[in-house]
């Protein structure tokens, strides 16, 4: 049986891993298809998502459009309004370090992923563990499609794994499917322990995972097999603070809607326990009890709008938390149940010991305590000592208790003055932190979950910085620092330079400029012919006596806006003309002030102009050993134009 299960994942995979090869999902019209899909197949199916969830759940109508139909097309809807968006790769500043280049983040789908919904009863057998871990219920549907819906956007293929312990919901989405999307791309693997199992010994670009974290672990053990990154959102025990400072009636509507209203407290969102004042916790009490009251009448267990428990195991679990000797006596509502429809009744617990079991973990169901402090901001602490919850909420109107509650509360998600509704927002990622998950999904936040972000830097030929290159010498380190540590004048030279070197006629290279070694002896200097290029190895850091002069005749740079450039080149001046003179400009004026600031140089007088930096700066200055063995100089005297420029 298992080597059966073992074959088959693998030829799914197969499949699908060639579909994505093929290039079948990379296109939006693709993905946009199947997006349509599904909201057709929530549409055209309502009654029989609807009849489904009953039948596993025993689940109201209204909820199960409100909190599983509506969010799945809120989602679809949402993706086809931002897909092309999403898909489009993102400018993002080159920096000039690199210049000329331009840079860009790609968005790219990972390939095969694996969506295993709230699959904790297949590990059941595996590990032994207690019912404690059967927590299926309200994670199988909604929660099993959105993933699915990020998945597409980003242009992945799909493995779904639907939870076995809802099996109307996970036949029905066996059947619909293929019957909305594409099946060669998009497949769903129903099965139990040996499918489950089969399917995580397979190699995925990613794994999204649903369930709680003894399970997850187990998850994270085979995808670190084959490195593969997970997303994981695990539940916890969800906490809720009540202050005084509150409309009660309104708080205890909104706890009551986020706790019995979704799925019967079995949802992982869903309030876990609550913590008050002391003194306000008899009110907060009655308020919960005139609430479930009128929502679910006087006998609760036959109410129509309360959710059954999802199986016996389940069931089993939870009374073994009621009945636990330390807490049994902390009832003070509900308590009633019936194993032969799988359900109990709303029970709230007062001040059940912290080191009680419906303390310790995450209740998943309708059994709610309320923790009692002397001060409300004692509840911060409570909070903090447990693992970091998948929601946190608070009830005030104090909003210098709200700040204190976001800044020194970790959790998931978090809401003030209700539970449960940042779910419907598509702009919020929805995720956990710590042992309730890793990851974040809904709207933008699922795209991204199924994307790897890839950075693209496209540069052209021209730039060379021979500071950057072997041999390396002290001059070019000075440069390098200069830049790297974002020196304005040592970028501008870079840029300047850059630009110089590839500005000129096209029937030869780069003009000359004369360089004259002034010998101190005699006071004669004497020339040899150097490019301008000398000027990528002037550093700071020499003696007085040695000093590296440039004299530039601007005219030529000036006049490099008017010339026709080499080849290589032709691209960054065509129809730039004013960028070129603009930098000319800027290179003239930056040797302007260089000049001011040295003019009380005891520099030799028959030197006009200094090279591009100031005296103050880290680049001022370099050893003539590094360049030339002695000092050099460029003089105006000596100074002879290209033939070409002559008559400028």
């Amino acid at each position: 049986m298992e080597a059966v299960a073992v074959a088959a994942a693998a030829e799914a995979r197969e499949r699908l891993r060639a579909s994505f090869a093929s290039g079948r999902t990379r296109p939006a019209a693709w993905r946009a298809a199947q997006l349509r899909g599904l909201l057709r197949m929530a549409a055209e199916m309502e009654a029989e998502i609807c009849a489904a969830l009953r039948a596993d759940l025993a689940k109201p109508h209204t909820e199960s459009y409100v909190h599983e139909i509506s969010l799945v097309t809120s989602s679809c809807k949402f993706a086809l309004k931002n897909l092309k968006k999403w898909m489009q790769p993102k400018k993002v500043p080159a920096g000039v370090l690199t210049f000329p280049s331009t840079t860009r983040v790609t968005p790219e789908p990972l390939g095969v992923v694996l969506i295993v919904s709230a699959s904790n009863y297949p590990f059941y057998g595996l590990i032994l563990q207690p019912p404690e871990a059967m927590k299926g219920g309200d994670r199988q549907a909604v929660l099993a499609v959105d993933p699915v819906i990020g998945a597409i956007a980003a242009g992945n293929t799909v493995v779904l794994k639907p939870s076995e312990i809802a099996p109307a919901t996970s036949s029905l989405l066996a059947d619909l499917l293929p019957r909305y999307v594409d099946s060669s791309c998009i497949k769903v693997v129903e099965g139990g322990i040996a499918e489950t199992t089969a399917l995580l010994e397979q190699k995925w670009d990613k794994i999204f995972y649903t369930g709680n974290s003894k399970v997850g672990r187990i998850v994270m053990s085979f995808a670190a097999k084959h490195l593969t990154p997970v997303v994981f959102e695990l539940g916890g025990k969800c906490p809720v603070v009540v202050d005084s400072n509150v409309d009660l009636h309104v708080a205890a509507k909104r706890i009551a809607a986020g706790k019995w209203g979704c799925n019967n407290g079995q949802a992982c969102i869903s309030p876990d326990y609550v913590i008050t004042t002391k003194s306000f916790a008899p009110k907060l009490l009655d308020s919960l009890k005139k609430v479930l009251d009128k929502f679910y009448g006087k006998d609760s267990l036959r109410s129509e709008d309360l959710s059954r428990i999802v199986n016996s195991n389940h069931f089993n679990r939870l009374k073994a938390l009621m009945d636990e000797e330390m807490v049994s006596d902390k009832i003070l509502f509900g308590g009633q149940s019936d194993e032969q429809q799988l359900k109990i009744a709303p029970t709230l617990f007062l001040d059940a010991p912290l080191d009680s079991a419906i303390m310790k973990e995450e209740i998943f169901g309708p059994l709610l305590p309320i923790i009692t402090v002397d001060k409300i901001h004692e509840s911060f602490a409570l909070i903090n000592s447990m693992t970091k919850p998948l929601a946190a909420y608070l009830f005030s109107k104090d909003s210098k208790l709200k700040r204190q509650f976001e800044r020194n509360v970790s959790a998931g998600g978090m809401i003030f003055n209700d539970t449960g509704i940042h779910l419907t927002n598509q702009n919020l990622p929805f995720g956990g932190v710590g042992e309730s998950g890793m990851g974040a999904y809904h709207g933008t936040f699922s795209f991204d979950a199924f994307t790897h972000r890839k950075a693209v830097l496209d540069r052209s030929f021209l730039g060379e910085a021979k500071a950057r290159y072997p041999p390396y010498t002290r001059g070019k380190l000075k440069i390098l620092k200069g830049v790297l540590k974002g020196n304005p004048l040592a970028m501008l030279v870079r840029l300047a330079i850059s630009l110089l070197l590839h500005v000129g006629p096209t029937s030869r290279a780069p003009s000359p400029v004369y360089v004259s070694r002034w010998d101190k002896s005699t006071s004669h200097p004497t020339g040899e012919h150097a490019y301008i290029d000398v000027l990528l190895q002037a550093t700071s850091d020499c003696g007085a006596r040695e000093r590296v002069l440039v004299d530039v005749d601007f005219r030529w740079a000036l006049s490099a806006a008017s010339l026709k450039l080499p080849a290589s080149a032709a691209w960054l001046m065509d129809n730039r003309w004013a960028l070129s003179a603009a930098l000319s400009l800027l290179l003239f004026l930056v040797v302007a002030l260089a000049v001011t600031s040295f003019s009380s140089s005891s520099s030799p007088p028959y030197v006009s102009t200094l090279a591009f930096f100031s005296s103050s700066s880290d680049l001022a200055h370099v050893h003539a050993a590094e360049l030339m063995q002695e000092s050099v100089h460029v003089s105006q005297q000596q100074w002879q134009q290209p033939e070409s420029l002559a008559s400028a």
